[in-house]
């Protein structure tokens, strides 16, 4: 494998730990969060509104639960590509992030759309998964 790729499944790697991390919070924030916490800046800004609203949950599971399986297995698929366990990682890992992409322009339009109120922890979750999905493109194109 040639070094560019390694070094771009790094990346990948280390965003999604960073994004594993983000998301435990959110999921911190979802359980014991209060209406005092960082994460609440104003009225246009807060986790608390956010995980408070209907959309913060499927099937009864947080929304960041989900975050964190997604970013681990994106995590799983670049150590495994980055050890060569695998062929095809270039495409699972484009599938990955391309369907966390979908689903976050989906909260992210919810939040401004429905809900008007922003969650800095999700906006952070939100740059995370653009960031694995550049990286993903350059590695499928490397």
């Amino acid at each position: 494998m040639a070094d560019k790729k390694k070094k771009i499944l790094k990346i990948i790697l280390l965003l999604s730990f960073f994004g594993v991390m983000v998301a435990l919070y959110s999921l911190y924030e979802f359980y014991f969060g209060s209406d005092s916490s960082l994460c609440n800046i104003n009225s246009t800004f807060s986790c608390t509104a956010v995980y408070k609203s209907g959309y913060s949950q499927i099937a009864g599971i947080p929304v960041a639960l989900f975050g964190v399986m997604g970013y681990a297995l994106i995590a799983m698929v670049a150590h495994w590509g980055i050890n060569e366990k695998i062929k095809n990682y270039q495409n699972i890992i484009l599938g990955l992030v391309g369907f966390s992409l979908v689903f976050s322009a989906y909260m992210a339009s919810i939040s401004a759309l429905v809900i008007k109120v922003w969650c800095p922890t999700c906006i952070t979750s939100y740059i995370v998964v653009l960031s694995l999905f550049a990286s993903s493109l350059i590695l499928r194109k490397s």
